[in-house]
């Protein structure tokens, strides 16, 4: 998605704004994607499934559960 961006702003530009503003957008989006696959590698260690209705399941069973990273 972030090459896609970038070409959709910087379609036919030679300005120096455009390009700035394309490359903003690109690294914004593998920024974005970098906490997406965070987060779900997060899900997955913490609640052992990546099935919605298990997770939505087990939710309210962690609510006063302490998440302890690298202890």
């Amino acid at each position: 998605m972030g090459l896609f961006s970038y070409l959709l702003v910087n379609f036919y530009s030679h300005r120096v704004y455009t390009i700035k503003a394309a490359i903003k957008t690109f690294v914004f989006a593998r920024i974005s994607d970098l906490f997406m696959f965070g987060s779900f590698i997060l899900t997955l260690l913490l609640f052992h499934t990546t099935d919605l209705t298990a997770l939505f399941i087990q939710v309210p069973f962690r609510v006063s559960y302490f998440l302890y990273i690298f202890g």
